[in-house]
């Protein structure tokens, strides 16, 4: 899987053509991102997960943002005893490189406060921090399309109290994630 999107950043990159700067200081943004994941269980139900993000954001120089995010993930298993809602709300920045390009790829990192309610029993709540990476693809002047990775650690609660699901096996705590979304941005310069 690494290598699939390693490879993938390196043929993007290549077909990048110059434009007048994609992201540049003082423009504001707001992006939608999200996936979905199908898990399928051995015995029992398969496991749908949906999930959403968005952030508003404002470049404060021609490479660096800083956004306000919402998230939220619906996990689904019908048949068991248990669907899961996770909320959260916090900051993101990102350091984006070549910004005059078509494609632009970011670094950057996120810290979110989290309420996870599994449906039956305790809720949680905690931090939910790591990295982000990603390439936006511009579109046209106000518009672009972005895949991104998140490492997601969690922290507080998730990482010392069982969260029950029904049918399935206690967790007996979260340690981290690993995600991948696509998204759309739409800028206001």
């Amino acid at each position: 899987m690494k290598r699939f999107i390693a490879l993938l950043c390196v043929i993007c990159l290549g077909l990048a053509v110059s434009a007048n700067a994609a992201v540049q200081k003082g423009d504001t943004e707001v992006e939608l991102l999200g996936g979905w994941a199908n898990i399928n269980a051995d015995a029992g139900a398969d496991v749908d997960i949906y999930g959403l993000m968005s952030s508003i954001g404002y470049f404060v120089t021609d490479a660096i943002q800083v956004s306000g995010t919402a998230m939220g993930m619906w996990i689904d298993a019908p048949g068991a005893a248990f669907d899961m809602d996770i909320y959260g709300l916090g900051v993101k920045g990102k350091y984006h490189f070549m910004t005059d390009q078509k494609a632009v790829p970011y670094v950057g990192g996120q810290l979110l406060w989290t309420r996870i309610e599994p449906g039956v029993g305790n809720s949680a709540d905690g931090l939910v921090w790591g990295p982000v990476a990603g390439l936006r693809f511009e579109l046209n002047e106000t518009n672009d399309l972005f895949v991104e990775y998140q490492y997601l650690m969690f922290e507080d609660d998730f990482d010392s109290t069982g969260i029950p699901l029904g049918n399935l096996a206690n967790l007996g705590g979260l340690d981290d994630s690993n995600l991948i979304l696509f998204g759309i941005v739409h800028q206001f310069k």
